[in-house]
């Protein structure tokens, strides 16, 4: 006979347009909760989705290999719950609602495909778990595969979400073609992410903010990634190794990495330990757009929170009765 289900365990299951990933959690008083397994697989549902507006068969096939491993995860721990979800490349692809169809078919679970408002707060709802946020005011910019979504929060509260075509995947696609990376295509790149930030700026109250009232708040597998490097090289954790939940980190020491990675082939910035093969080719990227918002920002130093949408979603559905 199967095992009973584990009613204090939930899995949820995030389709992200770079990489799907598994979050394994039990669940403790109110929205406490204690992570029992995280998995990441670099699937890419949205290569290409930018050049031809949809997402092709291979896609969905490595997505389909990716949930049907992590339903056998699912079923070693005996999560009573399980949630999938979905982000960019599922609102934006025009097939999605034929490739939703086919994961929903395979894994015998519903799929929410999140809008981008809903993407933003839950990756703010993350950060203020897992950070417990105290200045006055909170902008956070959680940068994805498909796109950015910044948020500014006054007093715990989401006063303004947006959610921006800058992931690191897209950006790479668009603007990449040589290796090492050369100079005059980075340029386009970091004008773009230039161009699509200072629009933000301009009509919002972002443009507006002082760096002394509020903290900035990065996630998404870019910085995260750079964490890992930094605890490896720097503080001589092992790269699967338990790092730290939170840091503050500089700007400068982003740009520095960023420099480096410029300067190496993508053969070479596969071996920077720490750094996970499959990110290797988007890290410029995703590199860039902290950058250039922490210059808009003006903030030489901020939090990074190593968690992202899948925590946000946990706690929104804590707090929900498990409804979406």
């Amino acid at each position: 006979m199967p095992a009973k289900a584990d009613t204090k365990r939930i899995a949820l299951v995030e389709i992200g347009t770079n990489s799907t990933k598994l979050l394994i959690a039990g669940i403790g008083p109110k929205t406490q909760f204690q992570t029992l397994c995280f998995s990441v697989t670099i699937n890419r549902i949205g290569a290409r989705l930018t050049s031809e507006g949809r997402i092709d068969s291979k896609g969905v096939q490595r997505t389909l290999t990716a949930i049907k491993r992590f339903q056998a995860t699912v079923n070693r721990y005996r999560c009573a719950r399980v949630f999938v979800f979905a982000t960019y490349a599922l609102r934006r692809a025009a097939n999605a609602r034929v490739v939703v169809e086919r994961i929903e078919a395979a894994s015998g679970h519903r799929v929410k495909v999140l809008s981008g408002k809903e993407e933003a707060e839950f990756a703010y709802l993350s950060a203020e778990h897992a950070l417990g946020l105290d200045k006055p005011a909170t902008v956070l910019v959680d940068i994805g595969g498909g796109s950015t979504e910044v948020v500014l929060a006054r007093g715990g509260r989401v006063t303004q979400s947006r959610s921006l075509a800058l992931g690191a995947l897209h950006l790479t696609e668009r603007f990449v073609r040589s290796d090492p990376i050369a100079k005059q295509e980075f340029m386009r790149l970091t004008d773009h992410v230039a161009r699509v930030a200072g629009k933000l700026f301009r009509t919002s109250e972002l443009g507006r903010l002082e760096p002394s009232r509020f903290e900035l708040v990065v996630s998404g597998g870019s910085i995260a990634t750079l964490v890992k490097v930094i605890d490896q090289q720097v503080h001589g954790r092992g790269p699967h190794g338990q790092g730290t939940k939170t840091r503050r980190m500089r700007s400068k020491d982003v740009a520095v990495f960023l420099d480096r990675c410029l300067a190496m082939s993508l053969k070479d910035r596969k071996r920077i330990a720490g750094l996970e093969p499959g990110r290797a080719d988007i890290i410029p990227a995703g590199l860039a757009v902290v950058v250039q918002f922490t210059r808009r920002l003006r903030k030489r130093v901020f939090r990074v929170n190593q968690g992202g949408v899948r925590e946000g979603a946990l706690v929104y559905l804590l707090r929900n009765d498990f409804l979406w």
